[in-house]
């Protein structure tokens, strides 16, 4: 028998109550300020003390995983519930590997909708010497549509069932993609540990670069190595007179783009997305890639961080 006026499950009930608002407010307050946005900032809007959120989330980045850990375990369940198809875009992910807890297993991108689409384009991971791509299902009727679809819309030779694109892999392309195939997962491993190798040469908290996240959950296979940088250009043209290639994915978010003109919307209408196009920066990545080289842009890259300073303050004394 418990002493009287105490409880067993109340207590239980509030923190998970706690946990839930924390979580909620927190993707609304990362939505709007990005990662960097502060755990008091995350606590007002949960509307409990910091002293709760820290028993629940001890740091920022701990946080920032369990809201967006949670998004994707949920997007299946969330398109059963309200009869939605969950569509993948794996065109950069071959190889790629998620833990899902509902399922207590890995599972490889491409996996995890009704269907998923991967590009084959000559620059991606496993990419085929001209344009192609394909699509996975495990939906026989779904599988039958796209094959129809890919072939004029072609049931069988001749016979046209619905209006269709010539969208079919040709036997060359398809006999290099599987050469190539056996292959990935090595040249896969390669770009991880370019990954990690360009983590321990740039991580320092004296230089404002961003670094790509990868939480325990997840298995990224680096078709980019993307870092944010607030000088942009700078960095950049210091990279080209020193040799080194870089890109920009992407400069435009899409709601700025003229396609999208009819949709209405304009600058500050998605501030995250349009801060990120204005600092994302794409270094040298790929298979072949030497630590030698990593180095060497490594070094380029903080070069330029540090000359930033000194250029902004010269500019202001100036």
């Amino acid at each position: 028998m418990r002493p009287s006026g105490t409880t067993t499950r109340k207590p239980r009930a509030d923190a998970i109550r706690n946990r839930e608002r924390v979580l909620e407010a927190a993707k609304a307050v990362f939505s709007a300020g990005g990662a960097e946005a502060s755990l008091e900032a995350v606590a007002r809007s949960a509307g409990v003390g910091i002293g709760t959120l820290y028993r629940h989330f001890p740091t920022r980045e701990a946080l920032f995983e369990a809201v967006y850990r949670r998004e994707v375990q949920h997007l299946a369940d969330l398109a059963e519930q309200y009869n939605l198809i969950l569509l993948e875009d794996a065109c950069q992910a071959h190889g790629a590997d998620y833990f899902s807890e509902r399922d207590g297993c890995w599972k490889r991108a491409g996996s995890m909708g009704m269907a998923a689409a991967f590009s084959f384009y000559p620059g991606k991971n496993l990419g085929a010497c001209g344009e192609a791509g394909a699509v996975t299902t495990n939906d026989p009727e779904l599988a039958r549509k796209i094959r129809m679809l890919r072939d004029h819309g072609q049931i069988r030779k001749y016979y046209h069932e619905v209006e269709g694109y010539n969208g079919r892999l040709d036997a060359i392309q398809a006999s290099i993609l599987l050469i190539k195939l056996k292959y990935l997962d090595d040249w896969t491993l390669r770009r991880r540990k370019a990954a990690s190798r360009y983590g321990e040469l740039l991580d320092s908290p004296q230089h404002e670069i961003m670094l790509p996240y990868q939480p325990d959950w997840a298995q990224a296979v680096y078709h980019l190595f993307v870092v944010c940088v607030r000088n942009r250009e700078q960095l950049m043209k210091q990279l080209s007179l020193a040799g080194i290639g870089t890109g920009i994915h992407y400069p435009i978010p899409l709601h700025l783009q003229r396609a999208y003109n009819h949709l209405g919307y304009s600058n500050g209408d998605f501030p995250v997305s349009e801060r990120l196009s204005d600092e994302v920066l794409s270094l040298p990545m790929g298979p072949e890639l030497t630590a030698a080289q990593q180095e060497r842009v490594a070094e380029e890259v903080l070069k330029s961080v540090e000359l930033r300073p000194q250029l902004c303050a010269a500019a202001a004394a100036g």
